[in-house]
């Protein structure tokens, strides 16, 4: 590693450490800690230690509402934060849309942020993608436990936030080498005409994508017709890779909506001791 690189790793941690090592349990205070960054970071730029800016950077938190609808909350450790945000995908400036309180998405959006200081942006740009559906919110049930992926909140599968390869949290892994099934309860009959559905595949964690995924629909939740079918090619690349299959169909109406994802068989990474395959998924959508 470079000299950069370990002054990066090391700060400010080092500036925590400290305060939790050489101070008293009782006098240690977040919210004091907090406020004396900013002058450490001037210390630091002025001895031109490349210290690590994640206590800038902007992060998120996101719940639905009693309307299904996304609320969106922006934060930063750094006291004096002054974020801007857009919800078209770009790169905010100086010039757009200062967060003062939560916002609400009601349509898919890619939210951006970023801290800003005398009209430049400090740390790294915060990127979160979140889908609005027919399916946002709805509850649902399904054949299989989860495999420790729990994705995070009661119904990951419908609330809102896309997974990324970086942060494991927002995926849900369900199967170890079954065929699972899940029904989403849309309350009442929706017209629908798309569907998808993101999946990863990662050899290190045996999550393999599953081979079909079938969709079929239901008024009364007994009576179900086929919606659509479609095959998944397996993935080609040894690591990992993401992908969001779309079904599209002619409109229907209905008010179950059964998806059933078909295993690709056990892991075979280490192929003298196979293994147990799970099917890793975020946020599934249909319009």
């Amino acid at each position: 590693p470079t000299t950069e690189s370990v002054e990066y790793m090391v700060f400010p941690r080092l500036s925590a450490m400290s305060e939790v090592l050489w101070g008293s349990k009782e006098s240690r205070n977040w919210e004091r800690f907090r406020q004396e960054m900013n002058v450490q970071y001037l210390r630091y730029d002025q001895l031109k230690v490349a210290t690590s800016k994640a206590f800038f950077e902007p992060q998120f938190t996101a719940k639905l509402n009693a309307e299904k609808k996304l609320e969106i909350s922006l934060y930063s450790d750094d006291p004096k934060a002054e974020i801007r945000y857009t919800t078209n995908g770009k790169t905010p400036t100086s010039e757009d849309k200062l967060y003062t309180e939560t916002f609400t998405l009601d349509k898919t959006a890619t939210v951006m942020a970023a801290n800003f200081a005398n009209g430049k942006i400090i740390g790294k740009v915060l990127k979160k993608s979140f889908v609005v559906s027919k399916l946002t919110g709805m509850s649902y049930t399904r054949n299989l436990n989860n495999t420790g992926y729990t994705g995070g909140t009661e119904f990951p599968l419908t609330d809102g936030i896309l997974g990324n390869a970086k942060v494991g949290s927002y995926w849900f892994g369900i199967g170890k080498s079954k065929d699972a099934e899940i029904v989403v309860d849309m309350n009442a009959a929706q017209n629908i005409s798309s569907f998808s559905v993101g999946l990863q595949n990662a050899s290190a964690l045996c999550a393999i994508y599953p081979s079909e995924i079938t969709l079929s629909g239901s008024i009364n939740g007994t009576d179900y017709q086929l919606i659509a079918k479609t095959k998944i090619a397996s993935s080609t690349l040894p690591t990992w890779e993401m992908i969001r299959p779309e079904l599209k169909f002619q409109t229907t109406s209905v008010r179950y909506l059964k998806v059933q994802l078909k295993s690709s068989g056990t892991c075979n990474i280490n192929p003298e001791n196979p293994s147990d395959s799970m099917i890793l998924m975020d946020e599934m959508a249909a319009w």
